[in-house]
C-alpha cells in the first residue's frame, strides 16, 4: 500500500502528516505554513510503500487513517526527533561573520555595595522675655456746708402758778464747711519669661549598588584555514536545508525504502 493511498488528500486539504504534527507545536512552530510542507513531503515521497507503523493504524475494513490515528502518529514522530529538530532548526538562526573562524569574548563585571548615612542635628536654644508695669491712680474729693440757727426763751413761774413770766431770751447760729479727699494709687510690676530648647535629628540614609560591566570583544581568522575553504563550506551550509532533513526523517517512520510505480 503505497503512502498515497492512507493519505487519499496527499496534504492538499489539511489532513497530512505534517497538519497533524503542526497541532502539537514543532521547533519551526507557526513560521512555516503546514500546507507548504505536506505538499513537498508527499511530493516527494507519496510514492513509496507505507511502513509497518501506518499499517498498524488500519483495519481489514478501514484503509484511511483517521484524524486520531494521524494524530497519534504525530506524536510518535515528534517524541522521536523533536530534540534534534530544535537544535537543527537553531542552526539557522545563527548569526556569524563567513570569513572569521575566532571570536572572543571577555566581560568583566565589577560591583559597588555600600551603605551611607547622613546625619544632621539642629539645636535651636533661646531665651524670650517679657517685662512690665501697670500704675493705677485714683482721687476721689467730697465737699460739704452746714449752716444751725437756735432760738431759746426761758420763763419764771410763781409759787404756785401755772403761767409763767419770760424772763430770758437768746438766738444763736453755727455755719461750717467741710472738705474731704481720698486718693488711692497702685503699681504693679509683671515680669514673664519663656525658654525655648530644641533639637532635631534628621538622619538620610542612601543604600548605593553600583554594578558596573565591561566587555572586550575580538574577532577574525586565526589562519589555520584559508578564506577560500571558508568560502566553500559556506556554500555547503547554504545548501544544507532544515526541511529536507525533516522530510528524510519523516519518510523513515511512515515509509520503507523502496518505490512502487
Amino acid at each position: 500500500m503505497l503512502l498515497n493511498e492512507v493519505f487519499r488528500d496527499k496534504g492538499l486539504t489539511g489532513k497530512g502528516i505534517f497538519s497533524a504534527i503542526a497541532l502539537s507545536t514543532p521547533p519551526w512552530g507557526v513560521t512555516v505554513d503546514p500546507l507548504v510542507l505536506d505538499r513537498g513531503f508527499f511530493s516527494n515521497y507519496g510514492q513509496k510503500t507505507a511502513s509497518p507503523l501506518i499499517e498498524s493504524y488500519l483495519t481489514a475494513t478501514v484503509f484511511v487513517l483517521t484524524d486520531s490515528s494521524r494524530t497519534s502518529m504525530a506524536g510518535n514522530i515528534l517524541g522521536r526527533y523533536r530534540n534534534a529538530w530544535t537544535k537543527k532548526f537553531a542552526v539557522q538562526s545563527l548569526s556569524y561573520k563567513q570569513l572569521e573562524n575566532a571570536y572572543l569574548t571577555e566581560q568583566e563585571t565589577v560591583e559597588n555595595t555600600g551603605l551611607k548615612t547622613d546625619t544632621v542635628v539642629v539645636t535651636d536654644t533661646g531665651t524670650i522675655g517679657v517685662a512690665g508695669g501697670t500704675t493705677d491712680h485714683e482721687t476721689n474729693s467730697r465737699t460739704g456746708h452746714s449752716a444751725v440757727s437756735a432760738l431759746s426763751e426761758n420763763d419764771i413761774f410763781g409759787f404756785n402758778s401755772e403761767s409763767g413770766v419770760p424772763s430770758d431770751k437768746g438766738n444763736g447760729s453755727n455755719t461750717g464747711d467741710t472738705t474731704e479727699t481720698d486718693e488711692r494709687t497702685d503699681t504693679g510690676t509683671n515680669t514673664s519669661t519663656e525658654t525655648r530648647n530644641t533639637a532635631e535629628n534628621t538622619g538620610v540614609t542612601t543604600n548605593n549598588n553600583d554594578t558596573q560591566t565591561r566587555t572586550h570583544s575580538r574577532s577574525g581568522s586565526i589562519g589555520v584555514i584559508t578564506p577560500q575553504q571558508m568560502i566553500k563550506e559556506e556554500i555547503e551550509v547554504w545548501e544544507w536545508l532544515f526541511f529536507e532533513d525533516v522530510f528524510r526523517d519523516v519518510a523513515k517512520m511512515l515509509t520503507i525504502p523502496i518505490y512502487t510505480y
